[in-house]
């Protein structure tokens, strides 16, 4: 291990992918375009954050409010975190059209490419998770839960990625004994660290969903989610006991589906909850409109309005829709996460093509 990490951090190797970054910088401008776009993004980074504060100044007022200041937040949410993954991704793409790029630098173009979608995502959804972020001030998750699931991802970005990192380039590059030396430890310690943000999260007792789930009016049912977890901080433990088993390659594409499983349920929560908003906005358009036509009929009658609190100060939560439309949503979510779930996991695990044997219907075409 001594003597790959001393390889690892190897002046000559470096130098290689440097000066393979400068031919690439010196033959085009496309090198150049990105790293003024990512500047300009970290430049206007202050204006862009108090543009994100913004739009959550009419949320819950339903005169004035707007699905579209919850979709300006995102989009300001995700400029807000594009700038060092966009860096990354272009130094990467760059460094693998480098005529003159050596083994090594294959493996850090690769390992930038990868590195940089994961941080993208999990800065996109700290973000969301801030005090200013979509998740509080237009999703209304509750504190407790936004503290904790910044923390955990904050952590994760800092101990994880450049593990990763670290045991991408390892993989891909010509290093002795490489399956049972670096790339082995750091996947094990990734893994460790993985495990550990998936209990944190999804404890049914202590985790930072625990508050979320109450706050969105879902029945306790902790044996379930705790079935749950531990089915899946099963997988990275599973992975770091094949890495140690010598299946350095096996470990790795468990992980892979595992991450493609953590960003497809960070795709479903915020699709879910943006739907959810969407139908609060309109219900409480519709109770505006009931409002307006009750106060119209007491001014006509002569009953005085003074005892009526403005409908902009009455604060819409999710107990204002009809629980039809909360279990449509919910049904919705559950059958795309599961064919999602099966999609990701199916050449893997054998139970889930199953589904390939199923015949829906026969079809015969007869030939001339």
């Amino acid at each position: 291990i001594p003597g790959q990490i001393r390889i690892l951090f190897s002046v000559d190797r470096w130098k290689s992918v440097f000066s393979a970054l400068w031919q690439q910088l010196s033959s085009g401008p496309v090198l150049l375009l990105i790293i003024l776009i990512a500047a300009y993004l970290e430049w206007k980074k202050a204006d862009m954050k108090r543009a994100l504060a913004s739009t959550g100044n009419m949320v819950g007022k339903p005169s004035k409010d707007s699905i579209l200041y919850t979709l300006k937040g995102i989009v300001w949410t995700l400029l807000l975190s594009l700038s060092w993954p966009l860096l990354m991704l272009g130094t990467g793409w760059q460094l693998q059209n480098a005529v003159s790029a050596e083994v090594f630098t294959k493996a850090v173009s690769l390992a930038l490419i990868q590195v940089a979608e994961a941080l993208f995502i999990l800065r996109a959804f700290a973000l969301m998770c801030s005090q200013e972020g979509v998740a509080s001030k237009h999703f209304k998750w509750p504190a407790k839960a936004l503290g904790l699931l910044h923390k955990d991802i904050r952590t994760l970005i800092l101990g994880v990625l450049p593990l990763g990192f670290i045991a991408i380039v390892t993989v891909n590059t010509d290093f002795p004994g490489q399956e049972v030396g670096l790339a082995r430890l750091v996947f094990i310690l990734m893994m460790f660290s993985l495990t550990w943000f998936l209990y944190r999260t999804l404890n049914p007792s202590s985790g930072a969903m625990v508050a979320l789930w109450a706050q969105q009016g879902q029945k306790s049912v902790s044996g379930i989610r705790f079935a749950w977890m531990t089915l899946t901080i099963m997988v990275p433990l599973i992975a770091a006991a094949t890495a140690i088993a010598g299946y350095l390659y096996t470990a790795g594409a468990l992980v892979e589906n595992l991450v493609h499983t953590m960003w497809l349920a960070l795709a479903l929560i915020i699709i879910h909850q943006f739907i959810l908003r969407w139908l609060l906005v309109i219900r409480g358009r519709l109770m505006l409109r009931e409002m307006r036509k009750k106060r119209e009929a007491n001014r006509k009658s002569g009953a005085d309005e003074r005892s009526q609190a403005p409908l902009e100060d009455q604060a819409l939560n999710i107990n204002a829709l009809s629980e039809d439309s909360l279990s449509l949503l919910n049904l919705t979510t559950t059958v795309a996460a599961v064919f999602g779930i099966w999609m990701i996991w199916s050449d893997i695990v054998p139970a889930f093509c199953v589904f390939e044997q199923v015949t829906l219907y026969h079809h015969s075409v007869e030939v001339a």
